[in-house]
């Protein structure tokens, strides 16, 4: 195949999975408008709440499995993928049942934000749900097959969509954002299923070695994926302990706006990672070049970011109830907040590059540490305002660590950026 042809085969991959990625924030976005007209603050505080929870069961039940496919799929012959698919299924399993024998004593005395046993029961079912499409998807990526991928990411978005606007007008209150994520994941999920146990054989004896080789990759990541949900999510949980569900709903609303600034942010990294590892694979290998690339990047992102605050705050203001209104003030930090996550993103691309993630552990235990005891300190004074800066602090310390971990072991020639 002509260099050119898979280049241009390459880029049109990757605006397929962008594309699907950022078609589900989308209609996330355009939701909202008729969320906050049928949901008061404290309801979608409720709904913010269970979002974070979610969050925490993805870290524990999940165990980003998916990473092991990653990590085996050009090493290994398709039979042997068939059975680290089953072993994959089988450990997802067992912990399901750990996590649920675990957690279940908790949702039996303490009920987070008056969310209903039923829904905290089903928590760490609806995680493993959501597993099985993750593992599904990450092999229709792997096979190269971009329209599958996105017909799943984007088929499920409507779905939910669909549900959630019914329910609402049905009267069914923060419980239909439950109901729609709870049936579009499940249908998502059975379709995941079934499109893996018709190219592969999925059911395996045990293995112990397979087991042990699994846990190796997937159980070291749970530390640094509970850190990064701390940094992420966790100030919601202290912002209904301090303050009350009304202000997670208002903090909630200003961080699905600025979603649309983390999706743009991941797009152009899956665009432009290949580019950049092309150009530190290339045999004279030209530094100055690599940090000119992330220069015009970054310099891109701020534009973005800028010209988003200032669309957003007028539309917002338009679409938007009296009640959630206080979210305009603090959408600014937020969406500087994933322009300083991008600074990060760079970081651990060229740690990746090197061959070291164990830094991105410390970096994130550590802006995580630093994030939980800023809101528990200004928080009760500050209100949300300063969980919105203490999240900046907490992506500006994770880059900073890891920018200087990756500086130590793949030193750049960082003062190109201003050449």
């Amino acid at each position: 195949m002509p260099k050119f042809v898979h280049r241009f085969r390459i880029v049109g991959h990757s605006a397929i999975y962008l594309g699907s990625s950022a078609t589900g924030k989308l209609i996330a976005f355009l939701l909202l408008p008729i969320v906050t007209a049928y949901l008061s603050p404290a309801d979608y505080g409720k709904w913010s709440t269970y979002q974070a929870l979610l969050s925490a069961m993805a870290c524990l039940v999940g165990l980003n499995l998916q990473t092991n496919i990653t990590r085996s799929y050009f090493r290994v012959d398709r039979g042997e993928l068939s059975k680290l698919l089953a072993h994959l299924f089988m450990t997802l399993g067992g912990s399901t049942l750990v996590v649920s024998s675990l957690c279940y004593p908790f949702w039996v005395s303490e009920t987070p934000a008056a969310i209903e046993l039923d829904w905290l029961v089903a928590l760490p079912l609806v995680a493993a749900i959501q597993t099985v499409s993750s593992l599904n998807l990450t092999l229709l990526r792997l096979e190269q097959k971009p329209w599958a991928f996105a017909s799943l990411e984007v088929g499920s978005g409507l779905i939910y969509a669909a549900m959630l606007y019914a329910l609402l007008t049905l009267g069914w209150g923060w419980t239909s954002q439950v109901i729609s994520l709870w049936t579009s994941s499940l249908i998502f999920a059975a379709v995941s299923a079934v499109q893996l146990a018709m190219g592969h054989r999925l059911w395996h004896p045990p293995d112990t070695r397979c087991f042990r080789s699994i846990l190796a990759i997937s159980l070291p990541q749970v530390p640094n994926m509970l850190a990064g949900f701390a940094l992420a999510l966790g100030d919601r949980l202290l912002i209904q302990y301090y303050l009350g569900l009304e202000a997670v709903g208002v903090y909630g609303i200003a961080y699905n706006l600025g979603l649309v600034m983390q999706t743009f942010c991941d797009s152009v990294f899956k665009a432009w990672n290949p580019v950049m590892y092309r150009s530190l694979a290339e045999a004279d290998l030209q530094l100055p070049s690599v940090v000119r690339q992330i220069r015009w990047v970054m310099l891109g992102l701020l534009v973005v970011a800028a010209a988003f605050v200032a669309i957003l705050k007028p539309l917002a203001t338009w679409i938007l109830p009296e009640s959630y209104r206080p979210a305009l003030n603090i959408v600014w930090i937020v969406v500087a907040s994933y322009w300083v996550r991008a600074l990060y993103q760079i970081g651990h691309a060229l740690l990746i590059h090197v061959g070291n993630t164990r830094p991105l552990i410390r970096a994130n235990i550590l802006a995580a540490i630093a994030n939980v005891a800023l809101n528990v300190w200004l928080l009760p004074d500050y209100g949300i305002e300063a969980a919105a800066w203490n999240t900046l602090a907490g992506y500006a310390i994770a880059a900073a660590i890891t920018l200087s971990y990756q500086q130590r072991q793949f030193p750049l020639p960082w003062r190109e950026l201003f050449g």
